[in-house]
């Protein structure tokens, strides 16, 4: 079995799970527009098949929150961080917008008066809202901006 999540981490790091061939390949894509946004794009050798996932964090709290696993903005809970880390996670497997549709869990939905914002469940209480930014006509694959974790009806 192969592995199937490995994102954001720090180059010394990535190189050595590289050399004990855990992934195959790490790209940090950064864009030199006015959000400085860095693309991650993940590689990693599946035994049906390899998986190219793009997605990349507009709000650099969650960066953080999600590459050191704690935050000064972000006070969590453990079921709410291990949710955040999970959704993300899955965020990471998918292929197209149909495996997040697919898991009932996310309960993924549309934000009201917007065409690419959507919300993630992560627990009861809590949302990640993410925006896609559509790359085919049939709006089924994209580029995932992360750009809040949020309490539901607050």
């Amino acid at each position: 079995m192969g592995t199937r999540l490995l994102v954001a981490v720090p180059a010394d790091e990535a190189f050595s799970l590289l050399h004990k061939k855990r992934i195959l390949l790490v790209l940090v894509i950064v864009n030199c527009d006015a959000k400085q946004s860095a693309h991650y794009v993940v590689i990693s050798f599946n035994t049906w098949y390899i998986t190219i996932v793009k997605f990349n964090f507009a709000n650099k709290h969650l960066e953080i929150l999600y590459t050191s696993g704690k935050s000064k903005k972000y006070h969590l809970e453990k079921q709410v961080l291990q949710g955040f880390f999970e959704v993300v996670a899955a965020i990471d497997a998918a292929r197209d917008i149909h495996d997040l549709q697919m898991r009932p869990s996310l309960h993924l939905e549309r934000l009201r008066g917007t065409e690419k914002r959507f919300s993630l469940r992560i627990t009861r209480k809590y949302r990640l809202e993410v925006e896609i930014d559509w790359e085919n006509e049939e709006k089924t694959m994209g580029i995932v901006e992360i750009e809040e974790l949020s309490k539901h009806y607050e």
